[in-house]
């Protein structure tokens, strides 16, 4: 702090030495011109070093810069929209966005479905359709869904017959029919021809039931099909299922087997009532006393209507043995037009005759056992000659059949006991058979003569 006691004493001050009024001194300073010049790095050693450190600051921003561009192009990539598959369905979306977070939908991917089956037709046993055999006796029941068909036989081939089912695909069920010749002369039962023929035995069988007969089922080792076999007259029968994953088609299989049925053959259909007899043509005119009763002739007059015809030549030419003159057989109530618009043939068969259609056969079934059987079967080994396949595929001698003409076909045979006729037309061969069972000559021969002569093959257009 200021003290004014200090400088109250003039003896105390002290005096200050007092500059001259004007000195002269001189002032330099740096040119102007050198004020603009920066400080030179002096050594090339230093120049050197920035020139590094440029061309790595370069290569640090190249990299950083093209890792931000992969970078950029990975993540548009991620993000891209795929187109979508040229097979695949168009799904209408919504319009708004189906989730919290209002990302668009992602499209449902297209998936294959299993065909639906019609359940309620193939557990509707009501609509199902009925397939029969009188050739070998047996008859059953398969959803209408399915189709029946006989196959072709090869020289190859064991079996006798084969019919093969199945649905519109593979899902809707399959199953075969095949039908052997057992021959029990070499073979005491079912069991030696499956061991013969399969080489299976009773271990790898199941005790089972065929319509209340003796049957086995087998199940095959890869576990994709089993096979119910049963004998019965003379013929084994083999109902092969294949396998399927859905129950539907498993119950289908079952019922299939509980409808099977097995027939009597046509020669047992009348029991005792079959007449052995030898046939009686009590006037002589080619229709036996049985015929007569059938057709309402005279069997005590060869000529009933009296127009100088024998009754049995009339009938066996289509003529009305009831009435003179050229009245036909098939203007009268006498016969019954058969028509098989399938195989494209008709023909004419007594009234009182039962007509029963089987696939590719037909019986026409007297009441006395004895019946006319008409088949058709595929030329499988491409036979040219009709006895070529007489002599070969029926084992028979040719020597001893007779050249006829049926339906326009010159080359029909007839066979030597007179009850078979055979030709070929197209693919097929054809069988117009009498059966006159046990007997030892048919009460039917001129009403087999009448079927032969009207029998027509229709043309097609």
């Amino acid at each position: 702090m200021f003290d004014p006691k200090q400088i109250t004493d003039p003896k105390t001050l002290t005096p200050q030495k007092s500059l001259p009024a004007e000195t002269s001194f001189e002032v330099r300073t740096i040119p102007s011109k050198f004020l603009s010049i920066r400080p030179s790095l002096g050594s090339s050693g230093a120049k050197g070093g920035l020139k590094k450190n440029i061309l790595l600051g370069l290569v640090i921003v190249l990299l950083v810069g093209g890792a931000m561009a992969v970078a950029a192009w990975l993540f548009l990539k991620s993000v891209k929209k795929e187109n979508p598959l040229p097979a695949a369905p168009v799904v209408n979306q919504p319009s708004g966005p189906s989730n919290l977070g209002g990302e668009a939908p992602i499209p449902p991917t297209p998936t294959t479905t299993d065909p639906v089956l019609p359940e309620e037709e193939l557990r509707d046993i009501n609509t199902w359709q009925t397939y029969e055999d009188i050739a070998y006796n047996y008859s059953f029941r398969y959803p209408s869904i399915w189709t029946a068909a006989v196959a072709g036989q090869d020289s190859s081939a064991k079996y006798n017959k084969q019919v093969l089912l199945s649905g519109d695909n593979i899902d809707a069920g399959r199953a075969e029919i095949n039908i052997y010749n057992y021959n029990e002369e070499d073979l005491e039962n079912i069991l030696g021809w499956l061991s013969s023929n399969f080489g299976l035995s009773e271990v790898d069988l199941e005790a089972y039931k065929l319509n209340n007969k003796d049957a086995y089922r087998y199940d095959d080792i890869a576990g994709n099909t089993y096979s119910i076999f049963s004998l019965y007259e003379g013929n084994i029968y083999q109902l092969h299922f294949y396998k399927s994953d859905k129950n539907i088609i498993n119950e289908v299989y079952n019922q299939f087997i509980i409808n099977w049925e097995f027939s009597a053959p046509p020669e047992d259909e009348t029991g005792d009532e079959i007449d052995y007899e030898p046939a009686v043509d009590s006037d002589t005119d080619g229709l036996t006393n049985i015929e007569e009763a059938l057709y309402g002739t005279n069997p005590e007059n060869p000529d009933t209507d009296g127009d100088t015809y024998q009754d049995g030549n009339e009938l066996s030419n289509l003529y009305n043995p009831l009435i003179a003159g050229s009245a036909k057989i098939y203007d009268s109530d006498l016969v019954k037009t058969y028509v098989n618009n399938d195989a494209r043939y008709n023909l004419v068969y007594p009234s009182s005759w039962e007509a029963k259609e089987s696939s590719g056969t037909v019986i026409f079934q007297s009441n006395t056992g004895e019946f006319v059987q008409i088949s058709i079967e595929p030329n499988s080994d491409d036979y040219q000659d009709i006895k070529a396949w007489y002599k070969n595929y029926l084992e028979l001698d040719s020597e001893g059949v007779t050249n006829i003409k049926v339906s326009g076909v010159e080359s029909a045979i007839l066979s030597t006991d007179r009850l078979k006729v055979y030709f070929m037309l197209g693919d097929n061969i054809y069988s117009i058979i009498y059966n006159i069972n046990l007997r030892k000559d048919g009460n039917f021969m001129s009403t087999f003569n009448m079927v032969l002569k009207s029998f027509k093959i229709m043309r097609t257009e």
